[in-house]
């Protein structure tokens, strides 16, 4: 397949074709993909509460009730853009696994360039996908920094008791704490703040050492495996950083371990690992939202990711470059509630 650098379908077809990477907070909780024309992200929150009917008499007219309507919330995404350079002399040495003579013709060691560089392009942009929709759903909310990019949170809304940090004497394995009884009144908070309860509980390993080793969870845990409640409704490839490690009670438990490389080339816990996550993955109903491309070839269109490629002539280099305004939205950001339970 000849490339035309002009092309930018055929770049998008590549990039479809590339395997995605394991991304375990997206495809937790995040099912749904919408795109927004636009360089903001509007969403309507609807908070119906719990009312109930009042009681009137019978023979007295019915007593009219106001609704509590909506409320809009506007995001601006990030924006990310990792580019690359094809230089000429890369096409003219051989490549990794190529024979020490050379098998391959330049233009299809370029080929082969493109298509490494795109699939490098996209697991960079789906990692970065994976990170926010980490930080969305532990913290309720997303922090954007970078070079050109002035700091900032952007909040989606979560109870402030749905962030718990245990102090002096409350944390697990100090003594007299039960960390049974502690998971089971921050799951009536989830449960009084959003209306749906936890299903399930995803713990840092620091936090499921000092957990596995109390008394109480000795007992109840049960450590059962391959059953239809150790599914978590996820394909097993994506289970690669997490695993199951029994039910307690009403609550699957999980331990995670992931970690990314950030710009200064230090490894960065994604989930702390003194955390504990109560959640139930399907009421949360997060969204994959994405803005806008701000690109005269894409359009100006939303897509999840657009990539281009073009030439500059003198110097002789070939560049590719892949863009997404990604935002990780959950709409139900109270069906979770985090909680650090070490020092």
């Amino acid at each position: 397949m000849t490339i035309n650098i002009q092309d930018s379908h055929t770049l998008a077809g590549v990039v479809e074709k590339l395997q995605p990477i394991n991304s375990f907070w997206l495809n937790l909780v995040f099912p749904t993909v919408q795109t927004f024309e636009d360089e903001f992200i509007d969403f309507d929150i609807v908070d119906k509460g719990r009312r109930v009917a009042p009681f009137v008499a019978p023979n007295v007219a019915g007593k009219p009730m106001t609704s509590k309507g909506f409320a809009t919330r506007r995001f601006k995404p990030a924006y990310v853009k990792p580019k690359h350079a094809v230089e000429p002399n890369r096409v003219l040495k051989r490549r990794a696994g190529e024979a020490y003579t050379g098998s391959m013709s330049p233009e299809q060691r370029e080929r082969a360039i493109i298509t490494d560089i795109l699939r490098e392009q996209r697991e960079m942009i789906e990692r970065r996908w994976d990170i926010m929709a980490a930080s969305a759903v532990i913290d309720g909310s997303v922090t954007i920094a970078g070079d050109d990019y002035p700091e900032v949170t952007i909040s989606f809304g979560r109870a402030a008791g749905n962030t718990v940090t245990l102090g002096n004497g409350e944390r697990w394995g100090d003594s007299g704490i039960k960390p049974l009884d502690q998971i089971q009144t921050w799951a009536d908070t989830v449960y009084a703040n959003s209306g749906y309860a936890p299903t399930d509980i995803i713990m840092g390993a620091a936090a499921w050492a000092a957990f596995r080793v109390d008394p109480d969870v000795q007992k109840q845990l049960e450590m059962r495996r391959g059953s239809v409640q150790s599914e978590l409704n996820l394909a097993p490839e994506v289970l690669a950083p997490v695993a199951y490690k029994g039910q307690v009670g009403a609550f699957r438990v999980w331990v995670y371990k992931d970690w990314y490389e950030n710009n200064s080339g230090t490894n960065v816990e994604i989930m702390n690992s003194k955390a504990v996550v109560l959640l139930n993955p399907q009421a949360i109903e997060g969204v994959r939202a994405f803005g806008a491309i701000m690109d005269a070839r894409a359009g100006f269109q939303a897509m999840p990711i657009f990539s281009k490629m073009w030439l500059n002539e003198d110097p002789s280099v070939t560049y590719l470059m892949s863009q997404s305004a990604p935002l990780m939205i959950p709409t139900r950001p109270n069906a979770v509630l985090k909680a650090t339970v070490l020092a």
